[in-house]
């Protein structure tokens, strides 16, 4: 079978699009499974996407957390008697690092941009884990304000956009949650 992820499709394949069965079988195998998600008996499931980790990282001062998550938001807009609900997702990152507040998108994820030093021994990468996702745990309402953030974020541009194309009507955001948390990664300093 020949597939084909452009529209129209090239000559004798069949056309994949984003509501395509197989995209969703994909996503939901690849994706969508819970962190931590293991085999039976505790076995980790080679098929299940990373979406955990621990390693030891340059230009990490203290222990540092980073949660990549997908934010979904309602942009509602209203015109006379018209109402128009649409979804908006954004992936982004939040992290913890020591004292004081969390950073958040592009800061949080260049934590991420270093290659890793090394990993650190199976004993200490679970107990790091462990912690973080009870940490994770409860981070909800942080995590919650986030999500809320960037929905003022959303709003406030949407806004400038309208306002600049001289557009009618009004407009909201509301924030759906709970925020989706896609993957976890623990970041450790390096030991000189």
């Amino acid at each position: 079978m020949l597939l084909d992820f452009d529209y129209p499709p090239a000559p004798r394949c069949r056309p994949v699009q984003r509501s395509h069965p197989l995209v969703s079988i994909l996503a939901e195998t690849l994706l969508e499974r819970t962190l931590g998600a293991n085999g039976q008996d505790g076995e980790v499931d080679p098929g299940v996407l990373g979406r955990i980790g621990c390693w030891v990282s340059s230009g990490i001062h203290s222990l540092t957390w980073v949660a990549l998550v997908r934010l979904r938001h309602q942009l509602i807009t209203q015109r006379g008697a018209r109402q128009n609900t649409m979804l908006v997702e954004e992936a982004t990152a939040i992290a913890w690092t020591g004292a004081g507040g969390p950073l958040e998108g592009a800061e949080a994820l260049g934590l991420l941009q270093p290659a890793p030093l090394s990993d650190p021994p199976p004993h200490v990468r679970e107990r790091f884990v462990a912690q973080a996702l009870r940490q994770l745990a409860e981070k909800s309402s942080e995590l919650d304000a986030f999500a809320e953030r960037r929905a003022g974020s959303l709003l406030s541009d949407h806004r400038r956009v309208r306002e600049a194309s001289d557009a009618r009507g009004s407009y909201t955001v509301k924030s759906l949650h709970p925020v989706d948390v896609v993957g976890l990664f623990v970041l450790l300093p390096e030991v000189k």
